[in-house]
């Protein structure tokens, strides 16, 4: 039977631990990894930790380059391009020297790419720059099967070493965003996982992939929201708004902080009474910046934080924490959020949502703080989540009419758009587990090599 490796880039997501040990139960695989805590995790799998000395970490940099000057782009047309173009104008007329020089950099190796050079793959590129296998890889050779992230920069060679030994590789797009990422270790890999149809059109254009290597599996990291529920614990008496926070990036962490402000003052006018939840983004526990930008908005009366925000450690949620999140979205009285995956899980709360598409941006010297929200979320998130629905808030006064409508007992008028998401989150009918769907087509995969 053919051998599985899994090369993992964190443990640092609960749904990626319960995955491996899903796949324990069916079958016998190796893990990979750079990060020490996924050997550490998980003593009793064959774990073999990837050691990367400083020469490999300069033929990186000299290898994204070659990359950047050379690998033809993939054909992406997605407004987050409105983003990048923002953010290099303004880092050039406003910022130092250091930040001028890299983005005539960035344009000049652009402008290269686009008129002269762009026509490889970037295996190509790293075939030519090591002719020969590596022998520090030899070890790949053992295993007939590489299953990867596609959101880890730091495996590329490894990905491409293995390729070269003939490793059937399956590229695993973790989240609906992924494809748009364009990584270079991506093109050409041998099967893709991503999440439903669409990402299945979007891979296939973008990666010139057959449909037949283009599997659906599913989200993975939704399985709680279709598994049997804890008993429901009211997490408070008091009426509330969620506002679900979207980014851990400092400088969008300052305007999401102002938009609450904001969110805050129209929710005043309407009813004094209803409090507004804020919920950090996760993924940044206990990094004190972080805190000390929401720390602005405990002077506010009636904000409140979700509780033990900052003491979770979220490498290591347990089931009664994923029940606490969705009760949390299905007590509020409708969901507030500027973006990103949260949408889609409010969608199955069955309540409200409501997605913010008007930035407030502050006046600043700082380029970083004038980059508007909005255009983060690329093409990826345009496509998708924003709809003619009336969820879609365009405007201050947008905020206020629906919020009234709402909190006057006019809900159903705005659960559509939930439905309307749930077919995006929820692709395979019926299916109890996205990751047992996910164990099942390795399965299949590793018995038809």
């Amino acid at each position: 039977m053919a051998k599985l490796l899994f090369l993992l880039d964190d443990i640092h997501r609960y749904e990626k631990k319960q995955l491996i040990e899903q796949l324990n139960q069916s079958m016998e695989f190796t893990l990979a990894s750079h990060d020490k805590a996924v050997v550490q995790e998980f003593p009793d799998n064959n774990c073999i930790e990837i050691v990367q000395k400083k020469a490999r970490i300069y033929e990186h940099k000299i290898l994204n380059v070659l990359y950047s000057l050379f690998v033809k782009q993939s054909r992406i047309n997605y407004k987050g391009i409105q983003f990048q173009k923002v953010r290099n104008k303004l880092m050039f007329y406003e910022g130092g020297i250091f930040e001028k020089i890299k983005v005539m950099y960035r344009y000049f190796m652009t402008g290269l790419n686009q008129w002269f050079f762009g026509y490889f793959t970037a295996f190509q590129i790293y075939q030519l720059v090591f002719p020969r296998q590596l022998k520090a890889y030899d070890w790949l050779s053992n295993y007939d099967i590489l299953l990867y992230s596609a959101v880890s920069r730091k495996d590329d060679k490894i990905i491409f070493e293995a390729r070269r030994r003939g490793l059937k590789t399956i590229c695993w797009f973790y989240s609906w965003d992924n494809p748009f990422k364009d990584l270079v270790a991506t093109y050409g890999a041998d099967y893709y996982f991503v999440w439903n149809e669409q990402n299945q059109k979007d891979v296939m254009r973008l990666f010139d992939a057959n449909k037949d290597n283009v599997i659906i599996t599913g989200p993975i990291q939704f399985d709680y929201l279709f598994e049997k529920p804890l008993p429901m614990v009211p997490l408070t008496k008091k009426r509330y708004i969620l506002f679900s926070c979207a980014s851990s990036t400092p400088y969008l962490i300052e305007q999401e902080v102002q938009m609450i402000k904001e969110c805050y003052q129209v929710i005043q006018c309407i009813d004094p009474d209803v409090r507004l939840m804020v919920r950090p983004y996760p993924f940044f526990a206990n990094k004190n910046k972080s805190w000390e930008l929401y720390a602005q908005l405990s002077n506010y009366k009636q904000i409140d934080f979700e509780p033990h925000y900052k003491e979770n450690d979220f490498s290591k949620l347990t089931k009664t924490d994923f029940n606490n999140k969705i009760e949390q979205m299905k007590q509020a009285i409708c969901c507030v959020n500027y973006g990103s995956t949260t949408i889609l899980e409010q969608a199955f709360s069955n309540r409200p949502i409501f997605q913010i598409m008007f930035d407030v941006i502050q006046n600043s010297t700082s380029a970083n703080k004038k980059c508007p929200f909005t255009t983060v979320f690329q093409y990826d998130h345009q496509q998708y989540v924003l709809t003619n629905a009336p969820n879609i808030i365009q405007s201050k006064d947008d905020l206020s009419h629906h919020l009234k409508r709402v909190l006057d007992g006019n809900e159903s008028e705005y659960m559509g758009y939930s439905k309307e998401l749930q077919k995006f989150a929820d692709p395979i009918p019926n299916t109890t587990s996205y990751k047992k769907n996910f164990c099942d087509t390795i399965n299949q995969l590793i018995k038809n090599q």
